[in-house]
């Protein structure tokens, strides 16, 4: 039995195949995996070692950031999932692409940044003060 893929097509074992040879796929892919290191330095550079506002840290990690506030500090589960979250991104838009499907996904992935951005700024929090 097939299991329909993204975009409503059938997902077989050749389908995956055919999209880990697509450049589509790997482009996105491998940009954002590029820019997170860059963008984890700058998260942990603006929290000033606990004495920072963690600016840089809400705008590129807001899901990492937001569940920081809720529980008082960043678990090792949370500093993962800033670790991989703009791989997933990646990876997201790299199927979206080859399915022709990209403008979706950058719309999906950015309202959920957006959103959880946007909590990190009107959620207070003693630990993770808002500038």
């Amino acid at each position: 039995m097939k299991t329909p893929g993204f975009g409503g097509t059938p997902l077989t074992s050749g389908a995956a195949t055919t999209v880990l040879v697509d450049k589509r796929f790997w482009i996105p892919f491998v940009t954002c995996t590029c820019c997170s290191p860059l963008f984890l330095w700058l998260a942990i550079s603006s929290g000033g070692a606990g004495h920072g506002d963690y600016g840089w840290a809400k705008v590129f990690f807001p899901y990492t950031m937001f569940f920081a506030m809720k529980f008082g500090s960043i678990s090792p589960l949370l500093d993962l999932l800033a670790i991989v979250q703009f791989p997933v991104y990646g990876t997201v838009l790299g199927l979206a692409w080859v399915r022709n499907r990209f403008a979706l996904g950058i719309a999906v992935l950015g309202l959920a940044h957006c959103v959880f951005e946007l909590l990190c700024y009107v959620t207070a929090s003693d630990a993770f003060r808002n500038p």
